[in-house]
């Protein structure tokens, strides 16, 4: 039997743990190989999901203008996208350590992806809040709409520092829009200082060319509510301009009346119907020429009386006496020879005259309130007196 010594023992648990100690070694290095692959394996399938969110992301852009979103892009996607990619970029935490280099390749694009679409919705939105309607929705562009009521220069100038250096043709568009807008603001600007040159909390100026000039201002404003306020005001400036109008040409009128002559002013309805009785009352009318010209002429009505030859009184014999008287016959009276008709040496009594037309016959009779007149023509001349 062997004798067991103290060093013997010794040597036997110094072989019994290095034995022991072995066993642990390799116990624990294969848990360690088998989370390494587990770990690995979650990286990769990460690296997967990532690269799908990418290609997900990337369809919200046009695809013929990949600059622009697509139309309709909600802020409630946005929110959406940014809780995936926040999941999608995080790794559990292990005890061991994996390569997760390409899934840190992966993590970047995605998150490039997402800030790119996140600020091109936001520039979106902030230049469509410069107009009265959407402006911009995905790859449309409405160029000609109305700003925003009340807009501010500086809202203006917000936009435009978020596109100073343009790289797209969406920042492009955004930096052309915030252009416009601001032209429209400069207009209404400019229709404010031409209307104050009228009307400033009242009417101070009914000068035409400076009314016509703020009202072309105004006509160019599109916004409806700013163009109101000032078509309001100038409307007030034309009815004062209106009025003045109206009371210059009363003015005028009276002016002319005041000077007129009495012939002018005696133009009643009844001096106008005895300018026209003569016209009227000579119609049909003859009388013999005088003229010598063979022609008839009007004289209203007054026909020079013609002097007849005296028919010579057939004489009575007396009666005889029973023959102790004279018995011949009394010689008959010879008739006195017809005197040749004389013409009318002068114009009659109560004419007036000489004129040389029918017009200047009118014209006399008119200014004197004559209701009619008669004619009588004397070598050519025509005289005429009230009728």
């Amino acid at each position: 039997m062997k004798k067991w010594t103290k060093k013997t023992v010794a040597l036997s648990l110094v072989a019994i743990a290095v034995i022991g100690g072995g066993s642990a070694y390799a116990y624990s290095s294969s848990q360690s190989k088998q989370k390494l692959e587990a770990a690995q394996a979650e990286v990769m399938n990460q690296e997967t999901k990532l690269k799908s969110l990418n290609r997900d992301l990337k369809g919200y852009f046009d695809k013929k203008s990949p600059s622009y979103l697509v139309e309709n892009m909600q802020e409630s996607q946005i929110k959406d996208f940014k809780k995936d990619v926040e999941k999608a970029t995080s790794l559990k935490e292990t005890t061991v350590k994996v390569d997760h280099s390409n899934f840190d390749k992966e993590v970047e694009a995605v998150n490039k992806t997402m800030t790119t679409l996140e600020t091109t919705f936001e520039q979106q939105q902030a230049v469509n809040k410069l107009f009265q309607g959407a402006a911009v929705n995905g790859a449309k562009i409405s160029k000609e709409l109305p700003i925003a009521d009340d807009l501010k220069q500086a809202t203006i100038d917000q936009v435009k520092k978020s596109v100073e250096k343009p790289t797209s043709d969406f920042e492009k568009t955004i930096q052309s829009l915030a252009g416009e807008a601001e032209n429209q603001v400069k207009q209404l600007d400019k229709a404010k200082q031409a209307t104050e040159k009228v009307y400033k909390d009242k009417v101070i100026s009914t000068d035409t060319k400076l009314y016509d000039t703020a009202k072309e201002e105004v006509d160019k404003i599109k916004n409806e509510k700013a163009k109101k306020v000032f078509t309001d005001q100038l409307s007030k400036v034309k009815a004062d301009i209106d009025k003045k109008a109206a009371e210059e040409a009363k003015g005028q009128a009276e002016t002319k009346q005041e000077s007129s002559t009495p012939q002018q002013q005696a133009k009643t309805p009844e001096a106008q119907e005895a300018a026209q009785a003569p016209t009227q009352e000579n119609q049909g009318q003859t009388t013999p020429d005088y003229t010598g010209t063979g022609g008839a002429t009007d004289n209203g009505g007054y026909v020079p009386q013609t002097p007849q030859p005296q028919v010579p009184q057939e004489q009575t014999p007396p009666a005889s006496n029973g023959g102790g008287g004279n018995t011949g016959t009394t010689p008959p009276v010879q008739p006195e020879q017809p005197t040749e008709p004389s013409q009318p040496v002068g114009p009659p009594a109560g004419t007036v005259g000489p004129f040389y037309s029918d017009d200047e016959c009118l014209a006399y009779a008119r200014s004197q309130g004559w209701k009619g007149y008669a004619t009588i023509i004397i070598d050519g001349a025509m005289y005429i007196s009230p009728r």
